[in-house]
């Protein structure tokens, strides 16, 4: 009886080791599918502001095109003291 216990034991920690090893295993697959689905969603949130922002933009106000003059130097404002 004691060398079916004996036994018995071993096999029960084999498994637990391989169920420990198994864990592990998903604890490292759910962590890297959990990172790459979080990466995934923040860039597409970061496109749909950025694009959301840049079309209030085009709505908003047109471009104030000034003439270009050839014959004029750049003038400056500022004076240093």
């Amino acid at each position: 009886m004691t060398q079916s216990t004996k036994k018995d034991q071993k096999k029960l920690a084999k498994r637990g080791e391989w169920v420990k090893e198994l864990a592990e295993q998903k604890k490292a697959t759910w962590t890297a599918l959990g990172f790459g689905l979080g990466l995934t969603v923040a860039g597409i949130v970061t496109f749909q502001l950025v694009r959301r922002r840049l079309l209030q933009q085009v709505d908003e106000e047109p471009a104030i095109q000034l003439p270009y003059d050839t014959g004029r130097q750049p003038s400056v404002t500022s004076t240093v003291p």
